[in-house]
C-alpha cells in the first residue's frame, strides 16, 4: 500500500478532530519542507489576473474545497463527534485559518509550525466538538 493510499484511507476512517489536526500540521510544515514551491505557488496565485486586471482566483475559487470540508464536517456530525453548526461557515472559517496560518508562518520563520498548528487545531476542534 502506498503512503498516499494509506493517507487517503486514514482520512476517511479517522475521527474528524484527528483529520483537522493532521491536516493543519501537514500544511504548517509546507513552509519548512517545500518553502520554495510554496512561495512560487503563492506568487502565481496572487499574480493571476483576468484581462480587466481583476484577480483570476478569489474566494469563489474555493467552492470545491469548501464542499469537501463540508462533507467532512457532516461526517463528523453523523458520527456524533461534532455538534450541529453551519458547515459552510465552518468550511470558510477553516480554510481562512489555513490560509492565514500559511502567511503567518512564512512571514515568521522563527515560529514553531507544529505548535501553531496544534494551537489552531485546539481552537477549531473546541468550536465544533459535540
Amino acid at each position: 500500500m502506498s503512503v498516499n493510499s494509506f493517507t487517503a484511507r486514514r482520512l476517511t476512517t479517522a475521527s474528524v478532530p484527528e483529520v483537522v489536526r493532521a491536516a493543519l500540521r501537514r500544511v504548517a510544515h509546507l513552509g519548512r519542507t517545500n518553502a520554495v514551491e510554496l512561495r512560487a505557488i503563492i506568487q502565481i496565485v496572487h499574480d493571476l489576473r483576468r484581462a480587466d486586471g481583476t484577480p483570476r482566483l478569489d474566494l469563489s475559487s474555493y467552492e470545491e474545497t469548501h464542499q469537501g470540508q463540508q462533507a467532512l464536517f457532516r461526517r463528523g456530525r453523523w458520527a456524533g463527534e461534532l455538534r450541529d453548526f453551519d458547515s459552510l461557515v465552518m468550511a470558510v472559517t477553516y480554510q481562512g485559518a489555513i490560509d492565514t496560518m500559511i502567511s503567518y508562518l512564512e512571514s515568521h520563520p522563527d515560529a514553531d509550525p507544529e505548535q501553531y498548528a496544534d494551537a489552531l487545531a485546539d481552537l477549531l476542534i473546541a468550536a465544533i466538538r459535540a
